[in-house]
């Protein structure tokens, strides 16, 4: 896609679900955001909220991109919409009323003489919670990765809360929605780059008034399969983590698989 004068964009749209597991975040070391490691019910979600930001706009930096700046309507929108999934026990990028995304944003691309917009939504228990976590388990899924590295966006909005889809307790568990957007001036054009290639999975539309949303991998078309290598590199990973716990062997053997499947989901992959 070129051009986006007077044209309406759906940008990929990927969803991941991030299980209770014991996965190390490649990187969180070195990150530079205080608090990445925290708990969202042990902060707050403001906190929580300026953390994942800091976190999402490091790998920007680290792409040679621009970072997000945050929004107002799409922060509200996103809070709204993580509130509806725990409160409505869903995850998807439509609720169970048939609203999608882009209508979820009517109030901000409305007005534009052209728009670019996308959705990652990720839940999490425990350690599987934080904002460094959530973070590291969408730059490791093609979707979420390309949403976040996509040089058409420059806004974002951010929705955190506490509890999950699954009727997790709000003290150990949070839910996570992040739109992203980018709105035409009033001549219709974007300033810079003015381009978004669908992530792998995803469709895309445009011209004014169409709609369209990516299929989550567990609802649309088979996922592949991961490669053997990969697997390895993931148990590797999960096993390194799993040995620096105090726990029994078989606890071990079982955090290990447990990250390793939800490892494997995060990539939107299958076993």
């Amino acid at each position: 896609m070129a051009a986006l004068r007077r044209r309406s964009t759906l940008a990929a749209v990927a969803a991941t679900l991030v299980a209770s597991a014991a996965i190390g975040t490649p990187g969180a070391a070195a990150s530079t955001c205080p608090g990445a490691e925290l708990l969202v019910a042990g902060s707050s979600i403001d906190s929580a909220r300026s953390v994942t930001l800091c976190l999402l706009n490091e790998q920007r930096a680290a792409a040679g991109l621009a970072p997000l700046a945050s929004e107002p309507l799409l922060t509200s929108v996103a809070t709204q919409y993580s509130q509806s999934m725990v409160d409505g026990r869903f995850f998807s990028h439509v609720s169970p009323s048939g609203v999608d995304l882009q209508q979820r944003l009517a109030a901000y691309v409305g007005t534009a003489g052209g728009w670019l917009i996308g959705e990652n939504i990720a839940w999490g228990e425990g350690s599987s919670s934080t904002p460094a976590f959530i973070v590291d388990a969408w730059m490791h899924s093609a979707g979420h990765r390309a949403n976040i590295l996509s040089a058409g966006f420059r806004e974002i909005g951010i929705g955190i809360v506490t509890g999950t889809p699954r009727g997790s307790a709000p003290q150990t568990s949070a839910t996570y929605t992040t739109d992203f957007g980018a709105r035409a001036g009033a001549g219709g054009s974007f300033p810079g780059p003015a381009t978004l290639a669908p992530a792998p999975g995803a469709m895309a539309a445009t011209g004014p008034g169409v709609a369209a949303a990516a299929l989550d991998p567990a609802a649309g078309s088979e996922p592949r399969r991961i490669s053997k290598a990969r697997k390895r590199r993931f148990s590797a990973q999960c096993a390194r983590v799993a040995r620096r716990r105090q726990a029994t062997h078989g606890r071990r053997v079982a955090s290990v698989a447990r990250c390793v499947r939800a490892k494997i989901r995060a990539a939107g992959l299958r076993p």
